[in-house]
């Protein structure tokens, strides 16, 4: 899973240990709705493939938000 969580977490311009916390938390609730749209998709795209496609259409990202 670790691969999947790194977004360029090193070049992040928070210096609080609580803001680092705080968005490893979110990103491991945005990975969690993508795992669960892809899920109910009956053609299963990849993870990577629906983080990038969420962010070119409103309507994947909906269904992403709609999964949590």
């Amino acid at each position: 899973m670790h691969w999947m969580l790194v977004w360029d977490e090193d070049s992040s311009g928070i210096l609080s240990e609580n803001g680092h916390k705080t968005l490893n938390a979110f990103r491991k609730l945005a990975l969690l709705g993508h795992r669960r749209y892809v899920a109910s998709l009956p053609k299963k795209p990849s993870v990577k493939g629906n983080v990038l496609a969420a962010l070119l259409d409103d309507s994947v990202l909906l269904g992403v938000l709609a999964c949590l």
